[in-house]
């Protein structure tokens, strides 16, 4: 089994495979699935303004353990995702995480690589609560031929 975002929506899927080869997909419909209440109380009013990020990290290399940060205005840390690592031989860790905003703000990402280099890109959560942001190395060397 396997879980992860597989239509882009922000909510994670599972894919659950079987010993004959045969793979099945369970999409989470979680996020359509859930009405705005009038009168909510005040778990639920936190809950209907959460706004979900996902960042995708791009790059060849320093990608494996990447620390992806989102900050305030004032630089104050709000959540932290390590990408993780996936240890089948011949595979790639995932590059995506996944993160549920309390507050809908102006925020900035940071995306520390392994390998030292920083990027850093602003959102806008104010706007928009299921956002899909790309950050990229944007550099290119003779690894990126592949």
């Amino acid at each position: 089994m396997a879980a992860g975002d597989i239509n882009n929506d922000g909510a994670p899927d599972l894919v659950i495979g079987n010993g004959q080869g045969r793979l099945s997909v369970i999409l989470n419909d979680t996020l359509t699935a859930r009405k705005p209440i009038e009168h909510p109380t005040r778990e639920i009013a936190i809950l209907q303004d959460t706004h979900v990020l996902v960042v995708r990290v791009l790059g060849s290399k320093g990608t494996v353990n990447a620390r992806v940060k989102l900050l305030d205005a004032s630089g104050r840390l709000v959540a932290r995702r390590d990408l993780g690592q996936n240890i089948a031989t011949g595979c790639c860790g995932p590059n995506k995480v996944c993160m549920a905003v309390r507050k809908p703000d102006i925020y900035t990402v940071t995306v520390e690589y392994t390998d030292g280099l920083i990027r850093s890109q602003d959102v806008d959560l104010k706007t928009q609560s299921n956002l899909l942001i790309n950050i990229d190395r944007g550099e290119k060397d003779e690894d990126d031929a592949w």
